[in-house]
């Protein structure tokens, strides 16, 4: 909290007085509190945010995928961005992409289906402690759209 010391604080605390950490977490019955996304990681389909872990918890339920990374793809003014996902099957596994969006489809809302497409990678990009790199596996996505 050294950082917030002399520091204007207008923008730093909501109207209830909680500091705005840019996170996203919900309160259980036992009133333990689960943080689960952070706000900036959200994109916009359409009208409504649309939450990554959300939809990766979904695909990891997926018996063969090891691990998944959701992303909003630019698609139009219009749209926004539409949900995609990259995608590490485990070893020995074989599943398609219409196999894939099919699991999903009937796991989540309209709103969640993965319009983007389902990318099939060898590994996802990772900070030096185990943090998805969302923005470098987007962009991978986007440089590999392009180039064909």
């Amino acid at each position: 909290m050294k950082g917030y010391h002399n520091l204007d604080s207008s923008d730093v605390f909501d109207e209830d007085g909680f500091l705005k950490s840019g996170d996203i977490g919900y309160y259980d019955d036992d009133g333990y509190l689960y943080v689960v996304e952070r706000v900036k990681e959200m994109f916009k389909y359409l009208s409504w945010h649309i939450v990554p872990s959300l939809v990766e918890s979904v695909l990891l339920e997926h018996p063969a995928v090891e691990e998944a990374a959701v992303f909003g793809l630019p698609r139009n003014e219009e749209e926004g961005e539409v949900p995609t996902a990259c995608v590490v099957l485990k070893e020995q596994c074989q599943v398609t992409e219409q196999e894939i969006k099919d699991f999903v489809a009937v796991r989540v809302s309209d709103r969640e289906q993965l319009r983007g497409g389902v990318f099939f990678v060898e590994k996802l990009a990772r900070t030096p402690t185990g943090k998805l790199m969302r923005k470098d596996i987007k962009n991978n996505v986007i440089m590999l759209l392009n180039n064909q």
